[in-house]
């Protein structure tokens, strides 16, 4: 196409940057997974709960008596997460949960109301439990040991090595410089001329800070030329339809 560098236009920044960062996060994820791997069992929701006003000897406490006990403001962040928590009676060390209102949750409930009137069991205090947290960690592990199990396995003891995705470092450097270099001469560059770098960066030899050193610096860059870049902002509809109609009357 004789006219295609006309058709250039501002919008490359958000086409490739964009691109580019979602490679960039992939980057930072996976390196960050390497050096702070998730341990194989998944988070306790145990671990999540927090036990308030333990000398309260009632069995029956209502809503209203959840602000002066917690206070307010607990209670309020809290809203549904607050629990009645109680000691079973069966001999396991694990406690059973019972909301504030007397309703069951059977996410958390592991004990039917019924069974806990007729044992009786002995009613240690409010517990408050960071759902949101929880939910948060417990994604962060199913995340990770997808991605775990999934990957490919030769890239993997790439990245393990080299501390980085050498696929994904090496689109995220040639997105960045060809965005950079469109802008600063208009044109557009597919035969790398920097092909030997970038292969370079894909084997592993290049170090991980100066991967990321160098993608922000370009990502600086790009957004100083994209203010004085003679680029339009819209594509020429008008030479696009003639470039359009001299392909299709060509076709024989």
């Amino acid at each position: 196409m004789k006219h295609r560098d006309r058709f250039l236009t501002k919008k490359i920044k958000d086409s490739y940057c964009g691109y580019a960062h979602s490679q960039l996060g992939r980057i930072q994820g996976h390196s960050k997974w390497i050096n702070n791997p998730q341990p194989k069992d998944p988070p306790a929701l145990r671990s999540y709960v927090k036990l308030h006003a333990p000398d309260k000897s009632c069995n029956s406490i209502t809503q209203e008596e959840l602000y002066p006990i917690l206070g307010g403001s607990i209670a309020a962040k809290a809203n549904a997460h607050v629990y009645k928590l109680f000691k079973r009676s069966d001999g396991s060390k694990e406690p059973s949960f019972l909301s504030s209102d007397e309703q069951i949750n059977p996410c958390f409930v592991d004990m039917s109301l019924e069974r806990l009137e007729r044992e009786a069991p002995k009613f240690l205090g409010l517990a408050t439990i960071n759902l949101e947290l929880y939910q948060h960690d417990l994604k962060l592990w199913k995340d990770y040991w997808s991605w775990k199990t999934n990957r490919n396995k030769e890239r993997a003891l790439t990245e393990e090595v080299n501390g980085y995705d050498g696929k994904h470092a090496m689109h995220l450097l040639r997105l960045l410089r060809q965005c950079k270099e469109i802008f600063s001469t208009g044109e557009v560059h597919v035969r790398r001329p920097d092909a030997e770098e970038l292969l370079k960066v894909r084997r592993g030899e290049v170090p991980y800070n100066k991967i990321i050193e160098e993608a922000n610096q370009l990502k600086e860059d790009i957004e100083t030329l994209y203010k004085v870049s003679a680029l339009p902002e819209e594509i020429d509809l008008e030479l696009l339809a003639a470039e359009y109609y001299d392909i299709i009357t060509s076709i024989k």
